[in-house]
């Protein structure tokens, strides 16, 4: 199956991101390293995600499927339609 995205979630498989991304979390930036999910998620940089943090946990809400999609439990969404969709829409509005 080959891969059409447009954009990259996660470090490239050299280590290295391809770009910056257009969006991050202010809340997994405000994060240290080590409190961070590991492998970075697609919704790290998606602007349909809402990400917070309880006493205990760090959790992801997404905007778009109406449910958690990511704690210490779940996989990690590496790549997600959803994220790719939110972009588009992010630089729809930052273009006018």
């Amino acid at each position: 199956m080959s891969d059409h995205s447009t954009t990259e979630s996660a470090p490239t498989k050299r280590g290295q991101p391809s770009a910056p991304p257009l969006y991050i979390s202010p809340t997994l930036q405000n994060l240290d390293d080590k409190h961070r999910p590991e492998p970075s998620p697609a919704c790290e940089t998606c602007p349909a995600s809402v990400w917070f943090t309880t006493d205990e946990k760090l959790k992801c809400f997404c905007s778009r499927m109406h449910l958690i999609v990511w704690d210490d439990k779940e996989d990690p969404i590496l790549k997600c339609d959803g994220r790719e969709l939110a972009i588009l829409a992010l630089q729809e509005a930052q273009n006018g």
